[in-house]
């Protein structure tokens, strides 16, 4: 770990490296570019599920001293599958949406993506979808770095 950290983009690429590795099962592991915009119509716009997604979502700074920040970064995953519970993983393939909420928060919780950065902390977890055909939820971390502008 021997890699420094200057912006959001880099932590992001480090979470989906993360995820790829820990949830070989889902077939989309990707950043997040407005996949489910159709939800609210009862579309789901994607053709290889169960799916992980993370995005950007803010950035908080807090003054130190002079040119030194304190800057919080705040990251949402949306895991998509087919179902909440998968009633028979391991005979089906299928993973359900239980299963993937618990595997990304064992993959990214107190995992510390590199030398300059905190710890990854688990803010929330929040349903955002659940039909017969599909399940959806948000999982937020947050995670702290020093920064000087």
């Amino acid at each position: 770990m021997s890699e420094i950290i200057t912006d959001f983009a880099d932590v992001e690429a480090l979470m989906l490296a993360v995820l790829r590795a820990a949830m070989p099962y889902a077939p989309t592991v990707e950043t997040y570019a407005g996949n489910l915009q159709d939800v609210a119509e009862g579309r789901f716009p994607l053709t290889k599920k169960p799916a992980v997604f993370v995005v950007f979502d803010a950035e908080r700074f807090e003054s130190v001293d002079g040119p030194q920040y304190l800057s919080t970064m705040t990251f949402v995953v949306v895991i998509v599958a087919s179902s909440l519970r998968e009633a028979d993983e391991s005979r089906t393939g299928e993973y359900g949406a239980y299963r993937m909420v618990r595997d990304v928060k064992n993959a990214l919780i107190n995992v510390r993506l590199a030398d300059n950065l905190d710890r990854l902390k688990p803010e929330e977890v929040i349903l955002l979808l659940s039909t017969r055909t599909d399940a959806a939820y948000q999982i937020g971390f947050s995670v702290t770095m020093d920064q000087t502008y």
